[in-house]
């Protein structure tokens, strides 16, 4: 019973986790130690029953736990009182991300990789702009949904699972570059209250249709892809997440006013600190994945033969 606790504390971190814009479940769980066998339940739920349901049981409640008490802290206390430092907060997981993202193919950079890189770092701003354009002005919970909105949560919730699969990768990022990250939080804490809980659900519902829709798929092609063609994949993903920084503050002066004095030098020096322990916590989730990988799986040191000259 001791043990199923654990997972759930832990499935309490990776609900928080995956609710910050720039941080990353996959990491939670590699930090926590509980990846490798996150992965093989959700791929093997006919072998060993029993053992994988009271794993995913435990790890999927505190996961909501996380979701719940994440959200509040989120939206009603941070967003509502600080929200530039919670921004800088959000900068801060991004970019202690990169160094650790980038360093295994610093050798590897060549025009190819650089073109892939523009063309990942050029479509996440794109993104941010359709998502300025379909959403003129900020929604807010209660507001009334359109077709295009449905189809956007339902995207929101396909590419979130795809980049949730990846540690150092935000899913929830995509929340914020579309403009349904507040209502997304909103929906999360309504859910609960009578009066509201059908407006939760149908923001919920296509979310979670899109993450269905997306968790099998995004298994299979990112297995593929950093099997296949890790450094380009790599040199992509790096180019999401240096664009989701420019999205993350652009979205910020968009939505928001700009900060006093005070509230830059605490917004830089939150960045600074948050910025440093991402990046030990990244440093210390490649040692674990090195630690429980055999060294003919390790896809980022093994490149295939065909792919060494990328």
């Amino acid at each position: 019973m001791l043990k199923n606790i654990i997972v759930m504390l832990k499935g309490i971190l990776f609900g928080v986790s995956n609710l910050i814009p720039g941080g990353s479940g996959g990491t939670t769980l590699v930090v926590c130690g509980i990846y490798e066998d996150t992965l093989d339940s959700v791929t093997n739920l006919r072998k060993n029953f029993k053992r994988v349901y009271l794993f995913l049981l435990f790890l999927i409640l505190g996961t909501i736990i996380g979701v719940v008490s994440g959200s509040f802290l989120i939206k009603k206390v941070m967003l509502a009182y600080i929200p530039f430092i919670t921004y800088c907060i959000f900068g801060g997981f991004i970019i202690g991300t990169l160094p650790n993202l980038i360093k295994p193919y610093i050798k590897k950079i060549n025009l190819k990789n650089i073109i892939i890189f523009t063309i990942a770092f050029l479509f996440v701003l794109a993104l941010l702009f359709i998502g300025f354009k379909v959403n003129k002005d900020s929604l807010a919970f209660g507001d009334k949904l359109y077709l295009k909105d449905y189809i956007l949560l339902f995207i929101c919730g396909f590419i979130g699972i795809f980049a949730m699969i990846v540690p150092g990768v935000s899913g929830i990022l995509i929340f914020l570059i579309l403009g349904y990250y507040s209502i997304f939080l909103d929906a999360i804490n309504n859910f609960y209250h009578i009066e509201t809980m059908g407006q939760a659900i149908l923001i919920g519902l296509p979310v979670g249709l899109g993450m269905i829709a997306g968790i099998f798929p995004a298994s299979a092609l990112m297995k593929y892809l950093l099997y296949k063609f890790p450094v380009g994949t790599y040199f992509a993903i790096f180019g999401f997440v240096v664009g989701s920084i420019f999205c993350l503050f652009i979205s910020f002066f968009h939505d928001y006013e700009i900060p006093n004095a005070l509230n830059w030098v605490l917004g830089l020096l939150s960045l600074i600190i948050i910025g440093i322990i991402s990046f030990f916590i990244t440093v210390l989730a490649k040692k674990k994945t090195n630690e429980v990988k055999p060294k003919e799986e390790k896809i980022i040191e093994e490149t295939p033969k065909e792919n060494q000259n990328i």
